[in-house]
């Protein structure tokens, strides 16, 4: 004879959580819930009391950086096409003001370009990095003034007209180094390597009065590794390091590739003003470029070898990656 009875309690033996887990649980939810509804209402606002343009919320602590660690762009424009043309989103602590209609830009950045054109000195890319000296990097500053008055002797319109040759030559030997490596044509190669080459030689000229006479030179690779380096170290959807301060005070890999960067440059960048000053005080003859100018000019500018070296290095970070 088989009985029924009712089912009560748990007649499947299902796992079952301890009341304490649960009360965490539901604690924890419910703080994430309020710190994302403070992050959606924490935009500052202008004396008018009109509030920064709305964007996406973002999760606590990181805000919106895990949504960007891949293919950031589409997100980027994804997040355009929802909230406009002009919207903010939160990277750590760090709030970021992202616009996509070139009006917009020529008004904030030329037409308001004395309020909008300082920069927040990023750790890592300023502090570690740089060590607080890269014009490119730094908030305005008189350090900023004197080396950007420095630099501007040599990026000036008469400056520019000096080396047009260079560019001509450098621009010519690029397409017959594709067309021999290439083979006429018949075999395909990778053409950034010697795209990269050429921009590394109009910033030696300039910046060291030298160049280099085929690609397979170690300093052709060496170059371009330090200055995609530097990119992949400091690109705002690659470092988190930069906008939660708590990571700035404990070891870390992107500090270690930070600081490891930062002596790269100034041995690699740092050893041609060496030999520069070598061949000064030699008497040896010195082509003009930046790096004469500095070296002629220290003591009146007060420069330290760091100085010089960083100054350096920024202009062949920024005229070799930005152009290959």
């Amino acid at each position: 004879m088989t009985s029924s009875y009712p089912m009560y309690g748990n007649p499947w033996r299902l796992p079952t959580l301890p009341q304490g887990v649960v009360l965490v649980a539901s604690i924890v939810s419910a703080f994430i819930y309020l710190v994302a509804k403070t992050l959606r209402t924490r935009r500052p606002k202008n004396v008018s009391g009109d509030p920064i343009p709305d964007g996406p919320m973002g999760l606590p602590i990181v805000g919106s950086f895990p949504f960007l660690t891949k293919y950031p762009e589409l997100t980027l424009d994804f997040w355009a096409s929802k909230f406009g043309p002009l919207y903010s989103m939160w990277l750590g602590n760090q709030l970021f003001v992202v616009i996509s209609d070139p009006h917009i830009v020529k008004d904030l950045m030329v037409t308001n370009g004395a309020i909008f054109s300082s920069r927040k000195e990023m750790f890592l890319k300023s502090q570690t990095i740089f060590a607080g000296r890269g014009i490119t990097a730094t908030p305005y500053n008189d350090r900023w003034r004197k080396h950007r008055r420095i630099a501007a002797g040599w990026l000036n319109t008469r400056a520019v007209d000096d080396y047009t040759h260079v560019l001509d030559y450098e621009a010519s030997v690029l397409v017959r180094e594709l067309y021999r490596y290439g083979k006429a044509g018949t075999i395909p190669i990778n053409p950034q390597p010697h795209a990269g080459r050429c921009s590394l030689n109009n910033m030696l000229t300039i910046v060291f009065g030298t160049r280099t006479h085929a690609i397979e030179e170690p300093l052709v690779s060496a170059a371009l590794k330090l200055s995609r380096e530097f990119m992949n170290t400091t690109g705002p959807v690659s470092n988190l390091t930069d906008f939660v301060p708590l990571l700035q005070r404990i070891p870390n890999y992107m500090i270690t590739r930070g600081k490891k960067l930062h002596s790269d440059l100034v041995e690699t960048y740092g050893g041609f003003l060496r030999n520069i000053e070598a061949k000064l005080n030699r008497g040896e003859s010195v082509p003009e470029c930046l790096a004469k100018t500095m070296v002629l000019s220290k003591e009146e500018e007060e420069l330290d070898d760091i100085d010089m070296a960083i100054l350096a290095s920024a202009f062949m970070i920024g005229g070799v990656e930005t152009v290959s």
